[in-house]
C-alpha cells in the first residue's frame, strides 16, 4: 500500500488507510448494483501452470473507510468453477439487461503456457448478496490460443440489446483483434455470437462514444505490436 506520498503539485498528502490480505491480487474494480451498497471487486490468478484463478468480492467498504476499520475488511471468494487468469473483470451495468438481475463480466486468459485458451464469461450473482455466484455463463471460449483483458457494453447493431465489445489476442504481433459479442434475444444464456470489427488491438483499449458525434473510437495499446492505435 501507499504510504504517505506528497504531490509537490497540490501539496497534498495521501497517506495509507489499510490493508487487507489476498494472494494474488490482480485488476480492482468498484461496483454498486442500483440495490447494493459499494463493493469492491479484485480477480486473481498465479503464473503456475497447475493454478487457477478466482474472483472476490469484499463488502462493507464505504462502512470500512468511514470508520477507518479498512485493514478489517475481508475478500470472499465468488464460489463458481475456477479460471485460466481472469483479468479486468467488472460488474455488468444495471440497463444491459434491463431485469433487475445481478452479474459480472469476466475475461480470461493470458500467453502463460496452459492459460493461453481464453474466454469471456458471465458470472450472475445473488439478488440479495453481492458476495454470493449462482452460476458461471460462457459468451466465448477458443482453443487457438487466443485471450481476452477487458471491454465495453455498446449496442453495436442497434437492436436496443448492449453487446461486450473487447480485443483478443494471442501474443504474437499482428495476431490482436477487435471484436463484439453479440448480445443475444434470448438474453445471457443465449449465442453470444463474436464479430471481429478490425484486426490490431490486443489487449488495453479505451473506448470513446462521446466526443465525435455519431462515432465510436477505439484507443488501443497494442502491446504485441509494440504501438498505440486508433479506429
Amino acid at each position: 500500500m501507499l504510504g504517505a506520498l506528497v504531490s509537490a503539485e497540490t501539496d497534498v498528502a495521501w497517506e495509507s488507510m489499510g490493508k487487507f490480505k489476498l494472494d494474488n491480487a490482480a485488476f480492482p474494480s468498484i461496483g454498486q448494483y442500483s440495490d447494493s451498497d459499494p463493493f469492491l471487486l479484485c480477480s486473481s490468478f498465479t503464473g503456475s501452470p497447475i493454478g487457477h484463478g478466482h474472483l472476490y468480492v469484499v463488502d462493507g467498504i464505504k462502512d470500512a473507510i468511514v470508520n477507518d476499520t479498512v485493514s478489517k475488511l475481508k475478500a470472499k471468494k465468488l464460489k463458481v468453477s475456477s479460471f485460466e487468469w481472469p483479468n479486468d473483470a467488472a460488474m455488468i451495468p444495471d440497463d444491459v439487461f434491463g431485469d433487475g438481475s445481478r452479474s459480472i463480466i469476466v475475461p480470461d486468459g493470458f500467453l502463460v503456457p496452459g492459460k493461453s485458451n481464453g474466454g469471456v464469461y458471465i458470472v450472475t450473482i445473488d439478488p440479495t448478496d453481492v458476495t454470493k455466484a449462482l452460476e458461471k455463463i460462457t459468451l466465448t471460449s477458443n482453443k487457438d490460443g487466443y485471450f481476452y483483458h477487458m471491454g465495453y457494453w455498446l449496442d453495436m447493431n442497434n437492436d436496443g440489446r448492449k453487446d461486450f465489445v473487447t480485443a483478443k489476442a494471442n501474443a504474437k504481433a499482428g495476431g490482436g483483434r477487435l471484436v463484439w459479442l453479440e448480445h443475444p434475444a434470448e438474453g445471457i444464456t443465449g449465442d453470444w455470437t463474436e464479430h471481429v470489427i478490425v484486426d490490431g488491438p490486443d489487449v488495453g483499449i479505451w473506448v470513446d462514444t462521446d466526443t465525435y458525434k455519431n462515432s465510436i473510437v477505439v484507443y488501443a495499446a497494442q502491446f504485441f505490436d509494440q504501438s498505440v492505435n486508433m479506429y
